[in-house]
């Protein structure tokens, strides 16, 4: 959250005040409305309501198992839509951290049958809400991460990108560049090979050893 402030401040356009709250290793049902952390963490900044300018995420360890990375697709976007409704600000900036690299509980196959899978399988699904909904911001941290660590200390990198998101998502400075690498789509193909290829590949292979 710091890095991501001192992004925006370098640009000289308003001093931002941050907000902290953090509970470290929940899962996002707990942030969700009638969630315990939204009823006490979120839910009174409401009342009135405070008037904020957008959001900062870093969440999804919690849910990177079996099937709750591929539900996270859905929970996420209607989380953040639940938000900016209560804050009556529909198109609050939102950014969020993609997963770093970590290891899961590999050897647990009945409540992660995906095992190393479930972190992609948790980024893919945070992309969801980048897709379906506007003034949505992202940071891959990917290639910041600690291998096994859960906590990659080095999160400034992370934080510049997310700020660098919000100058051009919230503050319409389209000469920054933001976004991280991603796929244009995807496609599968299927390759033929004829038996007569094989036989000769074969035939090439045994003329070449044996010379």
């Amino acid at each position: 959250g710091w890095s991501t402030r001192t992004t925006t401040k370098k640009k000289k356009i308003i001093p931002l005040g941050l907000i902290s709250n953090n509970w470290g290793g929940t899962p996002i049902e707990l942030w969700q409305p009638g969630g315990t952390l939204y009823n006490a963490m979120i839910y009174p900044y409401m009342v009135g309501p405070m008037s904020l300018t957008g959001f900062a995420w870093y969440q999804g360890e919690a849910n990177a198992r079996g099937t709750e990375a591929t539900a996270y697709a859905t929970k996420f976007p209607n989380m953040i839509t639940s938000w900016r409704n209560g804050f009556q600000n529909p198109k609050a900036y939102f950014g969020f951290i993609q997963l770093s690299t970590w290891c899961p509980d590999n050897d647990d196959p009945k409540n992660n049958p995906q095992g190393p899978l479930a972190v992609p399988e948790l980024r893919q699904s945070q992309m969801a809400a980048y897709l379906s909904l506007e003034k949505i911001g992202y940071a891959t941290n990917a290639d910041h991460g600690a291998q096994c660590n859960i906590h990659p200390p080095n999160k400034q990198y992370c934080g510049k990108r997310l700020g660098q998101s919000a100058l051009a998502l919230q503050y319409q400075q389209d000469d920054v560049l933001w976004k991280s690498p991603t796929y244009a789509g995807t496609a599968t193909t299927t390759t033929t090979t004829s038996s007569s290829a094989i036989s000769r590949l074969g035939s090439s292979s045994s003329s070449s050893s044996s010379s």
